[in-house]
């Protein structure tokens, strides 16, 4: 999700890439969709030449969407909050994911006339729902992070929340949006301990609520961006650690790579094993990031050349909205791996608000999901 965290910008992993590393072939060891704390279940593939057009499998649905709330408040209304959580819902929805609570809190604090998060709270309980709320993440904050200031922006921030909405029936946990793919070395070891202090003021302030991140992986094993590739099995003993040693309880692959619409489904394949692999190793729930928005680049040599040009928004010159049968195939791949859906790029691009193009998207993929 490139809304705030340029992933090509992050300070992990920063050394030449490692060309003489041979990537081991990986068997796919099942087809299976992991349910949450529950056993795997078997699921049936996507039969050869399955379209867009043709009746989907039920559970092969997205979820939630991550939503920045704070992007809408200078103009929205208490009638604006309610319709965008019914939009949701009736494209098959069970989670909201709304980010910026720092931003928002901020806002009512310097008067702001209404709070959006009750209204949403109550709407998704009304709509049979669930929230998650992002926990203090500092724009850039991999640019010469500053750990103590994320710690204690947390500390301060968490327990507000809590007092405000955790008592609420609709809320559902936490979100850390500290994100990234790979961490090693000193920062490495800070990275860890920041998620650890994070866990651990969820759990003080909410003790029964699950805590999740989307992190991602590279599939650029050249390095022509300047990182080293991390390989399946690498990436997937980093994270089985990291949950192991943080607490996490949800991790929410992001299954785009660099975000670039170049990549094939089966480049991707093998991280979503890896992070299937993680999680079962450290006990933990594995959920898909299918993400909706990519980068229409053909290569990552364009990219490269382009970089300058990318807005980190996720919207602009070069973004579009993954076309409807590519997102068929996406969530084709992620349901065999696990049953909860999560997406970035609603917010930004299908939402039917933002104009005639978006309305018609969401119109198509709610066609066909109550199909």
């Amino acid at each position: 999700m490139p809304i705030r965290n340029d992933k090509m910008e992050s300070h992990t992993s920063q050394r030449p890439a490692d060309t003489g590393y041979v990537l081991s072939r990986r068997r796919f060891l099942r087809h299976t969709i992991l349910s949450s704390g529950a056993a795997s279940l078997p699921l049936t593939l996507l039969p050869e030449g399955w379209s867009w057009d043709m009746k989907p499998m039920r559970k092969c649905r997205i979820h939630g969407g991550l939503w920045w709330v704070h992007a809408d408040m200078r103009t929205a209304n208490e009638t604006f909050w309610r319709e965008q959580v019914r939009y949701q819902k009736s494209a098959g929805f069970d989670y909201l994911w709304l980010c910026s609570t720092t931003q928002v809190i901020q806002a009512l604090n310097q008067g702001a006339p209404l709070d959006p998060y009750p209204i949403l709270l109550d709407e998704a309980e009304k709509n049979g729902m669930e929230v998650f709320l992002e926990t203090h993440t500092s724009p850039s904050w991999w640019v010469n992070v500053d750990w103590e200031k994320e710690k204690k922006s947390n500390t301060a921030l968490i327990p507000e929340l809590a007092a405000r909405y955790a008592s609420h029936p609709a809320f559902k946990g936490w979100y850390l949006g500290y994100e990234t793919h790979h961490a090693e070395g000193e920062y490495g070891i800070a990275y860890k301990d920041l998620l650890v202090h994070v866990r651990k003021q969820c759990r003080l302030a909410a003790p029964d609520k699950p805590v999740l991140i989307s992190p991602f992986f590279l599939l650029d094993r050249e390095g022509l961006l300047g990182f080293r590739w991390i390989p399946p099995d690498e990436f997937s003993q980093f994270w089985a650690d990291m949950l192991a040693s943080s607490g996490i309880d949800i991790l929410a692959l992001q299954d785009s790579g660099e975000h670039l619409a170049c990549y094939s489904i089966e480049e991707r394949r093998p991280f979503l094993q890896a992070g299937l692999e993680a999680c079962q190793q450290a006990g933990k729930s594995f959920w898909v990031n299918v993400e909706t928005g990519e980068l229409g680049l053909e290569s990552v040599a364009e990219y490269k050349e382009h970089r300058a040009e990318i807005d980190l928004g996720g919207v602009g010159k070069y973004w579009q909205r993954v076309p409807l049968e590519k997102l068929a195939e996406k969530i084709g791949l992620a349901c065999q791996f696990s049953d909860r859906l999560l997406t970035w790029g609603y917010a930004e691009y299908w939402r039917p608000h933002l104009g005639a193009a978006a309305k018609d998207y969401y119109d198509r993929y709610l066609a066909w999901v109550k199909q």
